[in-house]
């Protein structure tokens, strides 16, 4: 398995990471952590700095492609998800 790059993440943007991951709202996620929306907002603006994305959507893609090596591509949807 892919190692991934080190983007230096701190174990904060990791726990908010994964909470984005999980489909959470930076409101929800802030209840979560007993912290502000703009504290969220704050640690996702440095993690798309850090991981050179600009989205929620690209930062969470970026991140799962690292953990599983590959980008997703329709076959896959449909190995996954199709009709029989």
């Amino acid at each position: 398995m892919n190692r991934g790059t080190n983007y230096a993440i701190s174990p904060t943007e990791a726990v908010i990471l994964q909470e984005l991951l999980n489909g959470f709202s930076n409101k929800k996620i802030a209840e979560k952590l007993f912290c502000s929306p703009y504290t969220v907002k704050f640690h996702l603006q440095n993690l798309y700095y850090k991981t050179h994305t600009h989205t929620r959507i690209e930062l969470c893609m970026k991140i799962l492609y690292e953990i599983f090596g590959q980008r997703l591509t329709a076959d896959l949807i449909l190995d996954k998800f199709g009709k029989n």
